[in-house]
Parts: C-alpha cells; sequence; structure tokens
C-alpha cells in the first residue's frame, strides 16, 4: 500500500485524529506513532465505539509523550487496526 504523505502547517496545533464507524456496527481500535525510521512503534490511542470515550484524540504518544508540537511528528508514520464487527 502506497504511504499517504500529510502537510501540516508548523505553526499549527498537533493534529487529531477521529475514528468513526457507523451503520450499526461494533468497532474496536488501536492507533500508532512509529520512530523516523519506521520502527519501535508507540500506541496513540485504543478503544471502541460502543462507550463513552470520545474517539478524537491528538496525534502523539499516549505513555511519556515526546510528541508536543507538530514539527515532533517530522517523518513519522501514524498507523491504526480497526477490526469492525455486526452486532448478534
Amino acid at each position: 500500500m502506497a504511504e499517504k504523505i500529510v502537510k501540516l502547517d508548523a505553526g499549527g496545533g498537533l493534529p487529531e485524529c477521529q475514528i468513526t464507524i457507523g451503520q450499526g456496527q461494533y468497532g474496536k481500535y488501536q492507533t500508532f506513532i512509529w520512530d523516523t525510521t519506521g520502527h519501535d512503534p508507540k500506541d496513540v490511542m485504543a478503544g471502541t465505539n460502543d462507550d463513552t470515550i470520545a474517539d478524537k484524540f491528538p496525534i502523539r504518544e499516549s505513555k511519556s509523550p515526546t510528541i508536543k508540537k507538530v514539527g515532533d511528528l517530522d517523518k513519522r508514520v501514524f498507523s491504526w487496526e480497526i477490526i469492525v464487527a455486526a452486532f448478534a
């Protein structure tokens, strides 16, 4: 799969990600930020769409964040895993 490169305003705040799983489906997700060499993924956020916790969050590590400004995202990769299932 080809990479999609995003250009961000260096003077702006950290970008946010919002996970939306619709059509009455149940979904579980986990997101990651990878270092500049494409290794060592760190958790950003994980959750489900059937709780009361918002599925919108800034893109930075969830534990001991080193990403504090847009420039810290340069050359990093943001990825996600999502499992979707129909309610029974």
